[in-house]
């Protein structure tokens, strides 16, 4: 008898082939009945489920931990939700379907572990019936998975015995340039669905991501070319929102509130209707977002926005929702968490002197490009990303610093998230200075922390704990 092992070590040796130019899987056949790929209902969300620990944090204000976004899972009042996660945490509702993905490839034995973990114990207790595949795998800064890598997976999904959702990759048509695919170019999900053929596996849904413009008869008419191409399976629509990637602050996205509800309220009701789409989640942009600020479905203060009460209004029996619902104002609404945060257009950019690589970005992200510039050694990037984080967050900071009279707690640090990251910052700038033998430099950029951020601290992950940067900077000052 040939085992399925034996098989599945004849097929891995298949040379894995380009797929034809317009290659249209074949028409698929589930293994599960109709009413095993439907879900209790078509309408989902995501927000991360992070444990209360973690003190990574959203720079769009979305909640991320589970004790702040299982609230709002519940206010949506979904049938089914996911997190780009595989762990469905125990606060999850029992009336709320948990669809766990498995977002990359982190190793075969890893991935097993984590599948015998996360998943096949929640199977087992019917808490989980269906798996979702590889986040975005054409982009590099999301689960980056080549075609060959996914193939090889792709067996250890199939043995957990439930459906499985294909991975959902940012491009899903390789020939239309539709200003759908945030820009990433190539064939990712031909080229599956051309092996998943050739080899035999089986693919019960596809994972759709769309982020494109306002007209309805569009998104139908590439829905519909999706279905066709990869072989009739039904659709999970898992992101999809308007959104406009070019725009570099929200007054840059001129697509109105009430434009985008209106998209809303012809789009949500035909996939409600459609047969073949068996489930979408709208795309929660934050309300501070520039690409999608006017598709959001909460404000700063985690409030519904009204995209966000229509979208909750969806339900089984009223597909069509409450249209009577008015659209917010047409104008970005004022954070008043933001604080004294600098927007520049690109005139003042050029004119200060900024570097535009670095401007437009979040103080937690000019973080990660510092750690990355010090182990460069690279002065000029660090010293670019300095300034361009001072003359953005520098009166934030400021005042941050100017409310303290002691070291914030750990319960309360990360209230000072913009402080923290600029005192960050300006520590990582001496630490790049004194690398290179610039003492006086370093001396100089480790004295501006004491003199302005004493008070920022910075979050260790393998402690966990919170740590005092000016003791770091005298600590490092004791040494020149």
């Amino acid at each position: 008898m040939i085992t399925r092992t034996l098989l599945m070590c004849l097929w891995l040796h298949l040379p894995l082939l380009a797929s034809p130019n317009g290659y249209i899987a074949k028409k698929y056949v589930s293994t599960f009945s109709k009413e095993e790929l439907a879900l209790p209902g078509k309408r989902g969300i995501c927000f991360a489920l992070r444990e209360p620990n973690d003190h990574k944090r959203s720079i769009w204000g979305l909640p991320v931990k589970w004790p702040e976004s299982i609230p709002k899972v519940k206010e949506f009042n979904v049938y089914w939700n996911y997190s780009w996660n595989s762990n469905r945490v125990a606060a999850q509702p029992n009336n709320i379907e948990f669809l766990p993905m498995i977002y990359g490839c982190y190793g075969l034995e890893a991935t097993k572990e984590r599948l015998q973990k996360d998943v096949l114990s929640a199977i087992e207790s019917g808490k989980v019936k269906r798996l979702m595949g590889f986040n975005e795998p054409d982009k590099k800064n999301q689960s980056n998975v080549n075609v060959k890598t996914a193939i090889e997976y792709w067996p250890l999904l199939e043995e957990m015995g439930i459906p499985l959702c294909s991975p959902s990759p940012a491009r899903m048509e390789p020939n239309i340039n539709d200003g759908t695919s945030q820009g990433v170019k190539g064939k990712w999900l031909q080229d599956f669905f051309y092996e998943v053929d050739k080899r035999g596996l089986r693919v019960d849904y596809v994972g759709v991501h769309w982020y494109g413009g306002l007209d309805v008869d569009h998104f139908k008419a590439k829905m519909e070319r999706l279905y066709n191409m990869y072989g009739q399976r039904p659709l999970i629509i898992s992101e999809f929102a308007p959104a406009n990637w070019s725009a570099k602050t929200r007054e840059q996205n001129t697509r109105t509130p009430a434009a985008v509800l209106d998209f809303m309220k012809e789009v949500l009701p035909w996939l409600e209707k459609t047969d073949w789409v068996a489930g979408y989640s709208w795309f929660a942009f934050g309300i501070n977002q520039p690409a999608g600020w006017n598709a959001a479905l909460l404000d700063h203060d985690m409030k519904l926005t009204a995209c966000g009460r229509y979208y909750r209004s969806i339900t089984n029996e009223n597909p069509n929702g409450d249209l009577s619902i008015k659209p917010d104002p047409d104008k970005p609404p004022v954070d008043k968490n933001k604080g004294d945060i600098v927007s520049f257009t690109d005139e003042q950019i050029k004119k200060q002197g900024l570097n535009p690589r670095f401007m437009h970005k979040s103080s937690h992200d000019l973080v990660s490009k510092s750690w990355k510039a010090l182990k460069k050694k690279n002065i000029k990037d660090m010293k670019d990303i300095w300034e361009a984080a001072t003359a953005m967050y520098g009166k934030e900071a400021k005042k941050q610093q100017s409310k303290l009279k002691a070291l914030p707690n750990e319960n309360d640090a990360s209230k000072y998230s913009t402080l923290n990251d600029l005192g960050l910052i300006t520590f990582i700038l001496g630490q790049t200075y004194h690398k290179k033998g610039e003492k006086e430099l370093a001396k100089d950029t480790y004295e501006i922390v004491l003199a302005n951020y004493s008070y920022a601290q910075a979050y260790e992950r393998k402690g966990p704990w919170w740590w005092s940067i000016s003791k770091g900077v005298k600590k490092k000052l004791a040494k020149l």
